[in-house]
């Protein structure tokens, strides 16, 4: 029978009696206890963090909410871009020259004496055929829960009514504070037009953290024969804007 191996001396003369290395060996047993419960209330601490932080993003996930224009939303409170004072916009996107009226509604649809300047006409507005469609992104939900959203894109339809005046005209018309939709038409300046495409992204002010507007069309004038071109940026301390006209045959711009 082969004779069984013993556990090494070395291991052997740790077990023994020694009283010297007794209290080290306890010292040692207390530390790895104390790392033990030191980087398991660290792992807790950690794991604890990071399900309040999925619960946090999964709850502000689900929070958000999509409406598409006009299957689940009216659309835009409003008939036309026209705003007393806005971050993103000085009364409507324009150049030195000339100012571009963007019509989200029908313009045969809007009271005749209703004033632009107020922008929001609830719940007149939404009777009116829209122009565009598109979806709102809402932080909560919709009104009655919140009544600006976050985001919106809207999309033309193909024919958006977009009309052009002078600045100058313009600025002197409402410096009354009132601009109505006769008046608007009576201007000698006017051009009315359509955009063939259109698309406009809006952060808008008190839904967004920081309020913006792009805003991108291309169409042609009621007269056939003239394209316009429109791009309006705007944002806190930035509005640029650019307004082009093309005569389609006889080529050139107009300014």
């Amino acid at each position: 029978m082969k004779k069984q191996i013993s556990t090494p001396k070395v291991l052997n003369k740790f077990n023994s009696s020694s009283d010297s290395f007794a209290p080290n060996k306890r010292l040692a047993a207390f530390a790895t206890g104390l790392k033990s419960k030191f980087l398991a209330s660290e792992i807790t601490t950690a794991l604890a963090a990071f399900i309040l932080l999925t619960i946090v993003l999964s709850v502000s996930a689900q929070a958000q909410v999509l409406t598409r224009i006009p299957q689940e939303d009216p659309g835009p409170p409003f008939y036309a871009r026209v705003e007393r004072s806005s971050v993103h916009t000085d009364i409507v996107p324009h150049t030195a020259e000339w100012a571009a009226v963007v019509f989200y509604r029908s313009p045969s649809c809007v009271p005749p004496n209703f004033n632009l300047m107020d922008l929001f006409h609830i719940p007149g507005a939404f009777s009116c055929q829209l122009t565009i469609d598109g979806f709102e992104i809402w932080r909560n939900g919709p009104p009655p829960i919140d009544f600006t959203p976050m985001f919106a894109r809207f999309n033309g339809l193909g024919s958006v009514p977009v009309w052009f005046v002078s600045w100058s005209e313009l600025r002197a018309a409402v410096a009354d504070d009132v601009l109505t939709l006769t008046e608007l038409e009576k201007m000698r300046s006017m051009r009315k037009g359509r955009a063939t495409f259109f698309r406009e992204d809006l952060h808008p002010t008190d839904g967004a953290t920081i309020p913006e507007i792009m805003i991108d069309a291309s169409g042609v004038l009621d007269d056939g024969r003239t394209t316009f071109q429109l791009h309006h940026f705007g944002k806190s301390g930035t509005l640029q804007t650019t307004i082009k006209f093309q005569r389609s045959r006889f080529g050139g711009i107009i300014r």
